[in-house]
């Protein structure tokens, strides 16, 4: 027994006539006739008593009228709860954001897309750029906001530049190098080096790899963290420096120093990322943050 079977028994026991009932169903009297038959026969009941004109339920009629109309009262819910849902889900853009890369400009480009877009609703999540990368992959997120390096070869994902910046040496206001302007990794030979775990942070341990072997540059001990939060906290502690893009000063107390690296002004780049087929969805968002790269600058 079908749905709209029930609906047609239903739209007859209420109106009590096959010509209302046709009306409202928008059907033919005779269509409307052999369907409640059909019922009839493969429930082996009577459920109208037809009196001339006038039709009226049986008690069976009655007992599946009463049993039949909270159903499909469920079922229309139901129907109705699955599309607000799809609805939702397509009203909603779910942006995913690394740890502390880019932050600054969140509030400004979040504010941005509300009044650009409004029937839209923007869901911030934060995650580590391997979790980030994955979330991807998995569509958890719909736009993502890594660096060039994490999405550059991934099938399928197509990215915009959003900001390029340099590199900086990160090290305590106590070493005499913080009182230069540009520092070069050559200076730091003999110091220990503090980088970030590639479990967490993705890439960025492989790029850092990269830089070492180009200026033949060797660290003498490494430690490994895994949040770029806990590498501000080890160089402000004097365990060793690090590299990182210069707008992390943001987030380093006032104790950490960022000296920039000559010759790579333009190295560290950061890109908003998606899935081919959600490039239409996306594009409102991107536009406002690459607006929005605009306002702050990279380094303080």
């Amino acid at each position: 027994m079908t749905i709209h079977q029930m609906e047609c028994f239903c739209v007859v026991a209420q109106t009590l006539s096959y010509t209302k009932a046709s009306q409202a169903l928008y059907m033919t009297q005779q269509g409307l006739s052999r369907i409640i038959a059909s019922m009839e026969a493969e429930m082996g009941v009577k459920l109208f008593v037809r009196d001339k004109r006038l039709i009226r339920l049986t008690h069976a009629g009655a007992t599946f009228l009463a049993e039949t109309a909270p159903l499909l009262q469920a079922y229309r819910n139901a129907v109705e709860k699955t599309k607000k849902t799809y609805e939702n889900m397509h009203n909603t853009l779910c942006v995913g954001i690394p740890e502390i890369d880019m932050v600054q400009m969140i509030p400004a480009a979040a504010y941005r897309f509300r009044e650009a877009c409004p029937e839209t609703v923007l869901n911030l999540s934060d995650y580590t750029f391997s979790t980030l990368q994955e979330a991807l992959l998995k569509d958890k997120v719909d736009v993502a906001i890594l660096p060039e390096w994490e999405v550059a070869d991934m099938p399928g994902i197509e990215h915009e530049p959003l900001a390029t910046e340099g590199l900086c040496v990160v090290t305590h206001v106590r070493r005499s190098i913080a009182g230069r302007d540009f520092a070069k990794l050559d200076d730091f030979r003999g110091r220990d080096f503090i980088v970030p775990d590639s479990r967490a942070t993705g890439g960025y341990l492989d790029f850092l790899v990269s830089l070492f072997s180009e200026q033949d540059f060797r660290p003498q001990n490494v430690h490994y963290t895994n949040t770029f939060n806990h590498l501000l906290v080890m160089v402000e502690s004097e365990l060793g420096v690090s590299v990182l893009p210069g707008s992390m000063s943001r987030f380093a107390s006032p104790n950490i120093k960022f000296v920039k690296i000559p010759g790579y002004e333009a190295s560290f780049k950061t890109v908003c990322a998606w899935k081919e087929d959600k490039k239409c969805r996306v594009q409102p968002f991107v536009q406002v943050m690459k607006g929005c790269c605009g306002i702050f600058s990279p380094e303080r």
